[in-house]
């Protein structure tokens, strides 16, 4: 194998790397993305209940695994409701 070879071989080693890598974050990226679109769609929901008055500010809190206060924070809700 001649050195122009060898090179050759090197810079697509490491394109692949690279390209594997990028591959590899990007999958990393969209399953968190679902993860907080999950969080996000849960949260709407429970919070359309508690306007509703179907459920408390509490048990929706508690299903969504977060305190009473994260919870109206990230849902808009005032803690009156």
């Amino acid at each position: 194998m001649s050195v122009f070879d060898f090179d050759v071989a090197m810079e697509l080693h490491d394109h692949r790397i690279k390209v594997e890598s990028e591959e590899k974050g990007m999958k990393k990226g969209i399953q968190k993305g679902r993860k907080e679109g999950i969080k996000e769609g849960v949260i709407k929901t429970l919070s359309a209940f508690v306007k509703k008055g179907i459920i408390s500010i509490q048990e929706a809190a508690q299903e969504a695994n977060m305190s009473e206060a994260d919870f109206c924070k990230m849902a808009g809700l005032n803690a009156a409701n």
